[in-house]
């Protein structure tokens, strides 16, 4: 089993949209030429796993670093799983990122990260 190798998240609330940057650790490190042609697809789901939307595919940063406009925010405190689907040639992954409001406040923040 492979792990889809992004880290470094970060939310971007102050955007237009509100974005979603990540590092894809094979293209920021230079580990393989198989992160030529990588490309991400982000799905957003409710707390109750409906899909809410999904964006089209974006081609990864040669960085590594990848910025995308989030698909959709759940209502209410905003509680969002944000899937991230990482195609490659060689191999696809996913990685979940969790979202929801800060009380108080209503800022989205990212409140936790599942590597199925």
């Amino acid at each position: 089993m492979k792990v889809n190798p992004l880290d470094r998240f970060a939310l971007d609330a102050n955007a237009a949209a509100p974005t979603l940057c990540f590092d894809d650790l094979l293209l920021t490190y230079r580990l393989s030429a198989l992160g030529d042609g990588s490309r991400y697809q982000l799905t957003a789901y409710d707390a109750d796993a409906r899909m809410l939307a999904t964006t089209a595919e974006h081609v990864a940063a040669a960085s590594g670093r990848t910025c995308v406009a989030l698909p959709g925010i759940a209502g209410g405190d905003g509680y969002t799983i944000v899937r991230v689907t990482t195609r490659r040639p060689t191999f696809t992954g996913a990685t979940d990122v969790h979202l929801a409001r800060e009380p108080g406040t209503s800022r989205l923040r990212i409140i936790g990260i599942w590597r199925p």
